[in-house]
């Protein structure tokens, strides 16, 4: 099976050039497209041996560097045959090359990991010998709290007499966050106690 894969963008002459890239690729190589995949349905799985991937550069097959050599990786250890339309790139070919090349993108998919957290924590060990802090301070609170939004609604409920079981089941609010929304704000219960 031969399948066209898409990225989805927000723009239509992006997500259009994409699919003029591949057809002309498959026109110019006598390949016919049998199925368009779009990136937000993408499954690794529907692909078997021998299917084949046209992507119109391999970029578009995901978000970051780990995330398209996991993909890569995956293809080609079950097979599939990936042409990357305007790099000129061909991905699996023959079996040797596939499984060595499934894995060094594993290798690299690593190392790109390992390099990233690695960067992360140098630069945490280098702002903690500055001697700043990381994070919240300890003690602060919050500045603003989501259930901030529903205050009056809260309060209006409590005081007709309304639970607070009752109120969390009205405003789809979970029991825990209304108790410590209560206790960090007592004036929302100060007019219901008095």
């Amino acid at each position: 099976m031969i399948y066209g894969f898409i990225q989805d963008s927000a723009f239509s002459d992006i997500t259009a050039r994409q699919e003029r890239t591949i057809s002309s690729y498959a026109e110019m190589h006598a390949i016919s497209v049998d199925a368009w995949i779009y990136s937000g349905t993408f499954n690794a799985d529907r692909f078997k041996e021998k299917d084949v991937l046209l992507l119109e550069k391999t970029f578009r097959l995901g978000n970051g560097v780990s995330s398209i050599l996991k993909i890569l990786q995956d293809l080609l250890r079950k097979g599939v045959v990936i042409y990357s339309c305007e790099d000129g790139i061909q991905f699996g070919t023959d079996a040797v090359s596939a499984a060595t090349m499934a894995y060094v993108f594993g290798l690299v998919a690593d190392i790109t990991d390992e390099v990233r957290s690695e960067v992360t924590k140098e630069a945490l060990r280098q702002v903690k010998s500055q001697g700043r802090s990381i994070g919240r301070p300890k003690g602060a609170k919050n500045g603003a709290y989501k259930l901030d939004k529903k205050k009056k609604q809260i309060r209006s409920l409590l005081k007709s007499g309304k639970t607070k079981a009752e109120v969390c089941r009205l405003l789809s609010i979970a029991p825990t966050s209304l108790y410590y929304y209560i206790k960090d704000h007592p004036e929302v219960t100060e007019a219901i106690n008095a």
